[in-house]
């Protein structure tokens, strides 16, 4: 912000301060009938509070060093919005809102607090009229020509009766600083003149802002075109929020014509006083905007011809007024630097013959060259044509394949989760070789990738491929390159990135205990390459060893088991586990367990009890039924006196009457399912003639069954 900037330079007169944070900044314009006061807390928690305060401006009048007088003003923030609005109503808005609010000097100060600070500090800047209605400015006319005076701003204290208790401890009162200022008329010293650069399509204009910051806060800038009246080219005051450099910088686009520019500034004070620099001139020539083209490059028996076109599409017939001449470069490779071989003079000319000898002092005349034409405008300013390769015939024959290429892993006993291959072959012996170009294919893939992306002169390279990712089989293949892109047949290989993923663990879906049997069920690994799957069983037991119970193999669909025989009185934890083509298995080793942990490291551990309690047995079910009313329907009544019920199973199958020896009996499946406290349910319409069988068993809550309770039930024939 200029006014930090230029007040902190200032030595106040009062040097009595704690912090310099604490501290209020001030500048002064003398003149012989005012004096022009503006100030700036330098923290922005004491400018927030300092406006619903006001400042008290204590003035001491001078006769050498004796005080002979003493005077005070209040200065205040102006809420008057008409005022406002004939100044800056958008600085208002966005500076004072809530500007009653009060905050306590040594507290952290919030980001929108340091936002409104910032914005005061550089709008008070701009214009002295908003800074006074800001209450940061004061124009004191009642001063006499010759007097000095000096001035000190401070906070008006919160309660002005209790003042004189202020000690030099106080934060809101020591280090703030004073200034003595004699009136009468001073002029500024001389603003200098900004310095003027040709860039292409602009005008750019630099000054030393921070050298003059004490004076200006900002700047206008005004141009003359060809000696003729000066007119402003910024329409917003133009400052610098850079504090990295000390210089400001303005761009001014220009036409592209012959043309006399001359610039001055006019650097605005802080008391809104513009002061005129000192002029500066440029005069910028037409830009060449036309590109050549070379047309053709061959070997002759006296050199090499270069031919060439400009502009690119035609010949422009003023082309003295537009072009001086012309610069001819020649590299051995299209992105190394260009040398000169021949300057040409001549505008008009379109050929030209170079001796071999100057070539070759350059280049090796055997190998390719790239040849590029420079077209050089009046204004010493330079277009250049696309490189145009000359490939001697003797090149034009692809490098030799490279040799012994091989694989290997890298990096086998690292802990990374990267997989690194790593690439040889030997050296190309090809003269004009340019280096290698690498490509990786993977399983049934057909592009190729670029491995190296682009062309490098090393005869290795390692690959990186993600160690948690399951690779096909994968093709290396590498080509030599030489300096002409020729590109030689290509070297394979193949490579098999070792499997070391785990297949998906498989999931035990619920068990069932009947008796002392327990019926599993589970859903098999999602993993492409299970070889097989292994139930496992244990006693639950810190000694009890793994047993495995079943093994399906990779084309079984078996999802359910029963595990028989098992003794009442013991509990058996089960788990699953899957096992890949390449012997990686769905966890580590084998599960650890211990009785008091119901915790199996990444394994899915199911703990089953063969409780010595029976359940009582199922004894009573009835039926009801109504076979005359227009709709039939048979219905169910039951009993069982059992706690810790989960729900009930029903059963049914249906065989219809048999007719000429054929029996259709369907399955005796479940039927439905209903909760613990439902002992009754009815089935609608059953059909006449068939034999109904219905059963029905309560599940308990840890799992476990009762017995099945059954019965049938012949519908009657229809009458």
């Amino acid at each position: 912000m200029g006014s930090f900037g230029a007040w902190s330079q200032q030595n106040p007169v009062d040097s009595i301060k704690t912090t310099y944070r604490d501290s209020i900044k001030v500048i002064a314009r003398p003149y012989s009938d005012k004096i022009l006061l503006r100030w700036m807390p330098l923290s922005p928690k004491l400018w927030r509070n300092s406006i619903a305060r006001g400042y008290t401006i204590t003035r001491q009048t001078l006769s050498g060093t004796n005080v002979v007088a003493t005077t005070s003003f209040i200065v205040k923030f102006n809420s008057d919005s008409t005022k406002w609005h004939l100044t800056d109503s958008t600085y208002y808005q966005m500076v004072y809102d809530n500007h009653d609010e009060v905050i306590e000097i040594g507290s952290d100060t919030t980001t929108s607090v340091n936002l409104q600070y910032n914005l005061v500090a550089v709008g008070a800047d701009m214009s002295y009229a908003a800074a006074r209605l800001g209450g940061l400015a004061f124009v004191d006319t009642t001063v006499t020509n010759g007097v000095t005076y000096r001035y000190r701003i401070e906070p008006t204290p919160l309660n002005p009766a209790r003042k004189s208790a202020k000690t030099a401890t106080s934060p809101i009162v020591i280090g703030m600083d004073a200034i003595e200022v004699t009136a009468g008329s001073i002029s500024y010293p001389t603003l200098t003149a900004p310095q003027l650069s040709r860039k292409k399509g602009v005008v750019e204009l630099k000054w030393d802002f921070d050298s003059q910051k004490i004076y200006y806060g900002s700047y206008v800038i005004y141009r003359s075109t060809n000696g003729g009246a000066f007119e402003r080219l910024n329409s917003q005051l133009w400052t610098k929020m850079d504090n990295s450099t000390q210089f400001v910088y303005y761009l001014d686009s220009i036409p592209n014509t012959t043309t006399t520019y001359t610039y001055r500034l006019a650097g605005k004070t802080y008391f809104d006083e513009y002061i005129p620099s000192v002029t500066s001139t440029i005069t910028v020539t037409k830009e060449l905007t036309q590109i050549p083209a070379i047309k053709n490059v061959r070997v002759t028996s006296q050199g090499v011809e270069v031919k060439w076109r400009f502009p690119a599409d035609t010949v422009i017939s003023n082309l003295t007024s537009v072009v001086s001449g012309y610069l001819i470069h020649v590299s051995s490779k299209s992105d190394s630097a260009f040398q000169l071989i021949r300057s040409v003079t001549n505008p008009s000319d379109t050929v030209a013959l170079i001796d071999s000898v100057a070539i070759s002092n350059k280049v090796a005349f055997r190998l390719s060259q790239y040849y590029r034409i420079g077209a050089i405008g009046v204004g010493n300013d330079t277009t250049w044509s696309l490189p145009y390769i000359l490939i001697p015939a003797s090149l034009d024959v692809p490098p030799a394949k490279p040799t012994n290429f091989h694989s290997a892993r890298y990096n086998p006993s690292s802990t990374s989760n990267l997989h690194l291959v790593r690439l040889d072959w030997n050296e190309n012996t090809d003269a004009d070789l340019l280096g290698y170009r690498v490509y990786r294919t993977i399983g049934n893939e057909t592009e190729k990738i670029d491995v190296f992306n682009g062309i490098r002169r090393r005869i290795f390279t390692i690959d990186t491929l993600g160690e948690d990712t399951d690779y096909p089989l994968i093709k290396y293949y590498v080509s030599a390159v030489d300096s002409n892109y020729h590109e030689s047949e290509l070297a394979v290989i193949t490579y098999q990135k070792p499997d070391t993923h785990p297949p998906i663990s498989p999931v035990i879906t619920k068990y069932q205990v009947k008796g002392t049997d327990v019926e599993l069920f589970w859903n098999k690994s999602s993993s492409h390459d299970v070889q097989r799957t292994e139930i496992w069983r244990k006693l639950n037991e810190v000694s009890g060893t793994w047993s495995i119970i079943k093994t399906l193999n990779a084309t079984d669909t078996t999802r359910m088991m029963t595990d028989t025989s098992l003794m009442v009185g013991k509990t058996y934890v089960y788990t699953v586990a899957a096992f890949d083509s390449s012997g990686n298995k769905s966890c580590y080793d084998v599960p650890k367990f211990q009785s008091s942990q119901n915790v199996g490291d990444c394994y899915q551990l199911v703990i089953v009890e063969i409780v010595t309690d029976q359940k009582p047995v199922f004894t009573t079910l009835t039926a009801t039924i109504d076979s005359v009313s227009t709709t039939p329907a048979i219905t169910l009544h039951w009993s069982y006196g059992a706690s810790d019920i989960e729900h009930f199973e029903l059963y049914r199958s249906e065989t219809p009457k048999v007719i000429n020896g054929t029996n259709t009996t369907t399955n005796f499946t479940l039927w439905r399912t209903l909760n613990a406290v439902e002992n009754t349910t009815q089935e609608d319409e059953p059909k006449y003639s068939y034999t109904f069988k219905y059963g029905i068993r309560a599940v308990f809550k840890d799992g476990r069954t009762s017995n099945m309770k059954q019965m049938i039930i012949v519908m009657p024939d229809k009458l």
